[in-house]
This record gives C-alpha cells, structure tokens and sequence, in this order.
C-alpha cells in the first residue's frame, strides 16, 4: 500500500496564513516546506468555477490561475518554519511579476497539481522564486516569479514596483 503524505498545512491552516479566499485560493494543501522549497497540491474539480466558460464541452484549467497558484506557493517561501507557525503573524504576500512562465501541457478535471516553489533569492521583502507544476509526474508549466512578503503590503507595492524595475528602462 503507497503511504500518502500527511499535509503540513491543510486548506485551514493555509487561510490562516494567507489572505486568498475562494475563488482565489488556489492551493488545497502544503505537503512540505523547508528553507527554500514548498511543495504544494491543488486539486481539480469539474466544479471550479471557471470550467462553466473555460471551456464548455472541452473543459482546460486557465494558464492564469495556474500560474497563480503557483505564485501563491512560493509565499509560503517566507513563511515561518514548521514550528514557528502557531505563534506567527499572518504575513501577506503581492504577487508583482511572473516572467519565462511556460505552460506545457493542459490541466483537466480529476488532475491533482503538485507545484513545487524554490526560492532564487530573497532581499528585505523582495523574493525570487521558480516554480514547476507537474501532473501525474509530467511537468505541466513552469516559470519564474517576484513577490512582496510582509504584514503591510498595501503601502509597499508601488514602492516595490518602483525597485524591481530601476534600470530596465
């Protein structure tokens, strides 16, 4: 019998450390995370809401929303650790930037998503990461993306903005 892996952090715990909520929560469970690396899984139902247009009869997951959730995983890159979790203070993410986002192949109703997130780097509150999507094993999509890590991230977007692109006028 496979052994399944128990959820670091299931669909509760991970609102509690995120301000995404449905539709927009994309991930249904943190499977590991260690100091540069998150693994997450995203179920796909037929009842996701964007299937009803996306498309009728022929029903794909949006590039969109996968390259969300897989920005939504690399928040928990700056999240505290395994430990630290309970007394934590939730921390909010701004996705700022995805670049080289590739999207391979197609993802259907019944697809279980396990999106890994490695960090590139971070500076303050400024973290780089990659992050691959794979289905079934076989790599899905995959890009590079910048995102905004702290507890008042209203203040600090335009100000980041600002930062990630000096010089690439």
């Amino acid at each position: 019998m496979a052994k399944t892996k128990r959820a670091f952090l299931d669909s509760k715990g991970i609102t509690l450390q995120m301000p995404h909520r449905y539709p927009f929560l994309l991930l249904d469970r943190i499977v590991e995370q260690s100091p540069g690396c998150c693994v997450a899984l995203k179920n796909v139902t037929i009842n996701e809401w964007y299937f009803q247009g996306h498309f009728p009869g022929v029903p794909i997951m949006p590039g969109c929303l996968l390259a969300e959730a897989m920005a939504q995983a690399g928040n928990f890159l700056g999240k505290p650790s395994d430990s630290e979790y309970k007394n934590s203070v939730k921390v909010k993410e701004a996705f700022l930037l995805s670049s080289e986002a590739k999207f391979l192949k197609p993802v259907f109703p019944g697809d279980q998503i396990v999106i890994t997130a490695r960090l590139i780097s971070k500076s303050r509150d400024i973290i780089r990461f990659k992050s691959e999507a794979h289905v079934s094993k076989e790599v899905v999509a995959r890009g590079k993306f910048v995102a905004l890590i702290k507890e008042d991230v209203e203040s600090s977007v335009s100000a980041s903005f600002s930062e990630i692109f000096k010089g690439n006028d």
